[in-house]
């Protein structure tokens, strides 16, 4: 496994909360943006709103986050904010 990507079989499986779990793992014991990213993008295709949210804001306070992540990040940020209050409009 590189750092930074997916075990094949979880992301495959869309077993995201197991992908998560194990960026997160990666990141405390060798802390970089990259798996802060990577957490951050599969609690969010997992539905785990708020600790996606918790990634996004660490990815965009980390001045070593690309450009272009850091666009995404605000996409995706605002993406996992604003989702739920539409969700809770509808009922």
């Amino acid at each position: 496994m590189v750092i930074g990507e997916a075990p094949a079989p979880i992301d495959k499986e869309g077993r995201y909360d197991v992908a998560a779990r194990t960026f997160d793992e990666a990141n405390r014991m060798y802390p970089h943006v990259t798996l802060t990213w990577n957490a951050a993008r599969a609690y969010h295709n997992g539905g785990e709103l708020p600790a996606a949210r918790d990634r996004y804001r660490k990815c965009l306070a980390d001045e070593t986050l690309p450009a272009e992540k850091r666009v995404q990040a605000v996409d995706y940020l605002v993406e996992v904010e604003v989702e739920p209050c539409l969700t809770h409009k509808a009922l």
